[in-house]
């Protein structure tokens, strides 16, 4: 079922089982859109034809979300720099940091999807880093910087 779904099911046009189109439901399905996902979810899926002899043999359901990602003030941003930014894969990144913890660096797409991650040892209290994310489209990511219990986000453009 999808709210964008053209064909309905009814009892004139369609006859001839199995169905395999993408159905509208009775009741949209966008009421649930922007709810807390936290809890009990039911979902009840029947067949109350009075003439049908069938049974439901499967069915599937998809979920579709988007990773929502924080962006949190840090020390660290403060001094935070990355440059180029369009850049063509290749960058600088620089900061000043409390510890000499690992840095990683994560790439997310437009749509909260992790594409990349690198880590890199910090032996001072400077992070002073060449970059190479080149195996990515162009586009535009969120780059999240995390050193010890530190993490913050930054904006990646890739030309």
């Amino acid at each position: 079922f999808d709210d964008a779904g053209t064909t309905a099911i009814t009892a004139t046009t369609n006859v001839n089982a199995p169905f395999t189109a993408t159905y509208s439901p009775e009741n949209p399905l966008s009421v649930v859109n922007g709810q807390n996902s936290i809890g009990n979810w039911k979902l009840n899926v029947y067949d109350n034809w009075t003439d049908s002899t069938g049974t439901i043999n499967s069915w599937s359901l998809e979920i579709c979300g988007t990773q929502v990602l924080e962006i949190e003030d840090t020390k660290i941003a403060d001094s935070f720099a990355l440059w180029p930014n369009p850049n063509n894969g290749e960058f600088h990144i620089s900061f000043n940091t409390t510890n000499s913890d690992t840095v990683t660096l994560t790439a997310f797409d437009i749509r909260g999807r992790k594409v990349t991650e690198q880590r890199f040892e910090n032996n001072s209290n400077v992070f002073n880093q060449t970059v190479n994310f080149n195996m990515l489209a162009k586009g535009v990511y969120i780059l999240k910087i995390k050193t010890g219990n530190n993490e913050f986000f930054k904006r990646l453009v890739i030309k």
